[in-house]
């Protein structure tokens, strides 16, 4: 299957709670396809912000987002 990576979109599972990747169908409510990567998600966050923090806005509400190694 070819992909147009411009599609692609992240999304969290609101049953599972897994992060999912794919391409939705256009009510954005249901995948076309999708595939489950919560693992690469949590690794690509661990790589981002270990040890170290970073403020994300959105409009008016503020984020702060810390990884730190606790073993």
């Amino acid at each position: 299957m070819k992909v147009e990576l411009d599609n692609v979109i992240i999304g969290l599972s609101p049953l599972t709670g897994n992060v999912m990747a794919g391409i939705p169908l256009k009510d954005g409510q249901t995948w076309r396809h999708k595939k489950e990567v919560t693992q690469s998600f949590l690794a690509c966050v661990v790589q981002k912000w270990e040890d170290s923090s970073e403020r994300i806005e959105s409009g008016d509400d503020v984020w702060e987002i810390t990884v730190k190694k606790i073993k």
